[in-house]
């Protein structure tokens, strides 16, 4: 059974993702966040979000009331060096079941599917094994079971067992698979868009998470660190690049409207593109070793910054081109943090983007493996950065946002 998102803290989950899609996998084994058309998408899954909202469990079956209140044990790490997701949770009588959870990546600049796939193995066992599917309300009417699966709106969720429903309470609609496996038995579980090929069979299940795990690991493998902090770094590395699309520019966040403080509503969907953060990234990619990674930022930045009018707005959308205007989903939002927003709304001009951008000029001249010849490929918008820092001298005592885009009121900001 599904523990109630809020009783989750958001540090009892981790993301998988392949730079175009995303997911938010809670301890229980609980996908709630997950947007099989892109990062900046409508979710298909967004219980994270909303109570009522649709979400897809796989672990042990747990029953009775306290269930829904209460955490199961489990550990999430992830594999060494990859994105590869894995939670192993403790059932009934202490029997351990691992939940390996990945989005198939094949590597930078080749096209991923963008489905989830769940290989589940008993640790011990026997072990009863539920799959759990919560449409959410605005599906009402649009589930129907399909062979071994489920087919839930725009996606399919296929578990290898026929979904029967299994409501909780009187308002809330659930569909639900058992299977039972004994000790070192597996299965799959997938989940994604309803004409994609994903693994049904454990076996091409772990040629996906081998794959993608030797995906990782080669992209990995050009990081030139040797400090004391090396495992902080590659972590971090992995966050930027999970998160960024084949455009080169990092996503700001995967998900939308997740507040600093319960109760505020302060919230934001920053699951666009930040100019801010693509400058950064360009710079300190390159720094570390991982060159293509950095001149792929840096070109970003050239077709974006090339097309864009003046004065640049702070946020874009993968493609280098304007965010859509805000609104509002009908969503209660974390711990009921509403509202949640879609969109960003527009913002007065931040005189000080331009210093972010032009530090980034010629990042691939540096790091380890620099090339002191290449002026890199944002130098070529040479046009653009001249224009743009012609209008940040106009404006430069005008009050702004800041890097903070606090608006109410604007500010002359020191950090500018």
């Amino acid at each position: 059974m599904l523990t109630d998102p809020g009783r989750v803290p958001l540090s009892r989950r981790a993301w998988i993702g392949d730079g175009s899609r995303g997911a938010s996998v809670a301890s229980d084994g609980t996908i709630d966040w997950y947007c099989a058309g892109g990062l900046t998408t409508a979710p298909d899954l967004w219980r994270l979000l909303d109570d009522s909202g649709a979400a897809l469990r796989v672990g042990p079956v747990r029953d009775g009331g306290s269930a829904r209140r209460h955490l199961p044990p489990a550990a999430q790490s992830y594999r060494p060096g990859t994105n590869v997701l894995e939670t192993v949770m403790e059932g009934a009588a202490g029997r351990r079941v691992s939940v390996v959870d990945v989005l198939p990546w094949p590597g930078p600049g080749l096209d991923a599917p963008g489905g989830v796939v769940r290989l589940v193995r008993a640790l011990s066992g026997p072990v009863d094994i539920e799959v759990e599917v919560l449409p959410g309300p605005r599906r009402s009417g649009t589930v129907a079971p399909s062979g071994a699966g489920l087919v839930v709106g725009p996606i399919e969720v296929r578990a290898g067992a026929s979904f029967a429903p299994a409501p909780l309470g009187r308002d809330t609609e659930r569909w639900r698979a058992v299977l039972r496996l004994d000790a070192g038995e597996e299965t799959v579980v997938t989940v994604g868009r309803r004409d994609l090929s994903l693994p049904a069979t454990p076996e091409g299940a772990h040629r996906a998470v081998a794959d993608t795990e030797s995906a990782w690991r080669s992209w990995l493998a050009g990081l030139v660190y040797s400090g004391p902090y090396r495992a902080a770094v590659e972590r971090a590395a992995l966050s930027v690049r999970i998160l960024t699309g084949p455009g080169g520019a990092p996503h700001a966040a995967g998900t939308s409207s997740l507040t600093r403080r319960v109760g505020s509503e302060r919230t934001a969907d920053d699951r666009w593109v930040r100019l801010r953060d693509v400058a950064r990234a360009a710079q300190v990619l390159a720094a570390v070793g991982l060159a293509e990674d950095g001149e792929a930022a840096e070109r970003w930045l050239r077709e974006a910054l090339t097309t864009a009018h003046l004065p640049w707005p702070g946020w874009f959308d993968p493609g280098g081109q304007p965010v859509p205007e805000a609104d509002e989903w009908p969503f209660d939002g974390w711990r009921r943090s509403g509202p949640v927003r879609h969109g960003r709304p527009p913002l007065a001009p931040d005189a000080g983007l331009i210093g972010d951008v032009v530090a980034a000029v010629g990042s691939t001249r540096t790091g380890p493996f620099g090339r002191p010849d290449d002026a890199g490929p944002l130098s070529a918008a040479w046009a653009a950065l001249a224009a743009a820092t012609d209008r940040a001298a106009d404006d430069w005592r005008q009050p702004d946002p800041g890097r903070w885009e606090i608006d109410r009121p604007l500010r002359m900001y020191v950090a500018g």
